[in-house]
């Protein structure tokens, strides 16, 4: 089973309501476990009037009692926090983080790291067709999807 199948088909229980506490969670409240100590959440999603972009707002924050590295928890690499994408199941497609000469987002953290007890406050742009709307779910890293996102 490929790995979209695996997680369109997760997000088909969810929507039918056998996963009961993914999708009883208010999406704009939800947050995932990243990692160990690392918590994502949702600020907003929505397009910006005028552009064919999305943004996301989200916050990291380090719950835990060491300092995270956000490239082993799979959100960063050397060009930035590149490890978050939208996920459109109606559509059948994922969107990465958008890209010009560096990634279209917030610059990571100083080297990648979030310190016991901090938060960042992140953005990114992505460019879905359209026909992208309603509710779309966001995946950081290989952590579940938040599912149900409405996109504004």
């Amino acid at each position: 089973m490929t790995h979209w199948r695996m997680i369109a088909g997760a997000a088909s229980l969810a929507l039918a309501g056998l996963l009961a506490p993914a999708a009883a969670q208010s999406p704009a409240a939800e947050s995932v476990e990243v990692a160990p100590g690392l918590r994502a959440s949702v600020v907003s999603l929505k397009r910006l009037p005028g552009k064919p972009l999305v943004q996301l707002d989200y916050v990291l924050e380090n719950t835990g009692d060491a300092t995270v590295d956000l490239g082993d928890a799979g959100l960063a690499d050397i060009q930035g926090l590149s490890g978050i994408g939208l996920l459109d199941f109606a559509n059948e497609t994922e969107y990465r983080i958008g890209t010009a000469d560096d990634c279209l987002c917030s610059d990571a953290p100083d080297d990648n790291a979030l310190a016991r007890g901090a938060r960042f406050e992140g953005w990114a742009w992505f460019s879905p067709p359209a026909t992208a709307d309603g509710k779309l779910a966001v995946r950081f890293g290989s952590a579940r999807p938040i599912l149900d996102v409405p996109l504004e």
